[in-house]
């Protein structure tokens, strides 16, 4: 049970914990309680799902392509986001996906629950996977019912955490507030999205084809990466490449030049020009964790990113035609390998990985 206080008239009444979702007005001053949320930015995909919904009406999710249009207009940075979203833009989901925005919220969280094991059992996404994706779609629905949308500008507390419960509160409906807190600034930081439906996955935009330029960082090392490429290594931990056409090819006898400072890498971005990843270019970096990939990319070479585990994911460009083998290489289910390409994305599973079943890597075609 929850005791509720009016901010304005200090009047103080109790309702059930199911009940409080419908509280709209003081029952003593009918003074509204309950004021509207709107997002002061849409940098989450669900907020942008949500802004798409109230321009256009529900029926853009019947439209993916103006959807997307829609959201990546908003919001740039959620390009790589809506794309993943789109695997349930379809026939197979389009008439459940309506039905949420119409439904109670029990009835919507069994559509959801509905379309979460779909995404798995049928379209093989992995477990955390159907989770962002439904969970995103969940908190759309809930912001167009105006549920997560609205909140009580009210005192609010559990009876159970007053010493004597119900009884123990009676006869304070008299006290006067003498400080009513800024209910605006309350209500900005009240933020009710779910953390874990805000962030995919470990997914970053494909828009972030360069590194952030840092005045300030050092050069430490930088040498010829290619006939036309030169790398540089910077003392926070970004190995750069730049030029065009291919990087020279490495195995296991010929070290590529910065082998020595690969423990120090944590972050690889190869600039638009270059069409060609060597082999072996990445093989085996226990601190590398995220990798930038040109438009400009055709070929990834043999083993390039083989055993190097702390990759969350790595997008494959729309024009890369040709895999290396063994290129994810004991790749763990937790990694994820996004496909853009039309080309490797005929491919079964096991190819794209590298030509072996030694990869539990996550396939997901965008």
């Amino acid at each position: 049970m929850k005791r509720i206080k009016c901010y304005l008239c200090a009047k103080i009444w109790y309702v059930e914990d199911n009940e409080l979702q419908n509280q709209k007005c003081c029952p003593y001053c009918a003074s509204s309680i309950r004021k509207e949320v709107q997002p002061d930015n849409f940098d989450t995909l669900d907020k942008a799902l949500y802004n798409a919904v109230m321009q256009y009406g529900k029926n853009i999710f019947t439209k993916p392509s103006a959807l997307s249009s829609c959201v990546i207009a908003t919001s740039p940075n959620l390009k790589t986001e809506m794309r993943v979203f789109s695997k349930i833009l379809t026939n197979d989901y389009i008439n459940d996906i309506m039905q949420v925005f119409d439904s109670d919220v029990q009835t919507t969280e069994a559509i959801i629950s509905k379309i979460k094991q779909r995404c798995m059992n049928y379209d093989g996404l992995k477990e955390d996977w159907a989770e962002w994706i439904c969970g995103n779609l969940l908190n759309t629905a809930m912001y167009v019912q105006g549920i997560d949308t609205s909140r009580l500008v009210a005192d609010i507390t559990d009876v159970s955490d007053i010493p004597g419960g119900v009884q123990n509160s009676i006869g304070r409906d008299s006290v006067q507030i003498q400080n009513i807190p800024d209910i605006h600034n309350d209500v900005q930081n009240d933020d009710k999205t779910s953390d874990n439906a805000n962030q995919s996955p470990d997914v970053r935009s494909d828009t972030q084809t360069n590194a952030e330029e840092n005045p300030q960082r050092k050069v430490l090392k930088s040498d010829k990466g290619g006939a036309k490429i030169t790398w540089k290594l910077y003392d926070d931990g970004t190995l750069e490449f730049e030029g065009t056409d291919a990087m020279y090819n490495f195995d296991l006898q010929t070290k590529y030049p910065w082998y020595k400072s690969k423990d120090k890498i944590e972050k690889v971005v190869i600039r638009e020009g270059i069409t060609t990843i060597g082999s072996h270019s990445f093989r085996e970096y226990k601190n590398l964790c995220e990798v930038i990939l040109p438009d400009s990319l055709k070929r990834i070479g043999d083993w390039a990113f083989a055993e190097s585990l702390n990759i969350s994911e790595l997008i494959i460009g729309k024009n890369v035609e040709v895999l290396g083998s063994d290129v994810f290489y004991h790749w763990t289910s937790s990694q994820a390998i996004f496909v853009q390409s039309q080309t490797i994305a005929s491919l079964p599973d096991y190819e794209v990985r590298g030509y072996n079943y030694n990869s539990k890597a996550q396939v997901i075609r965008i």
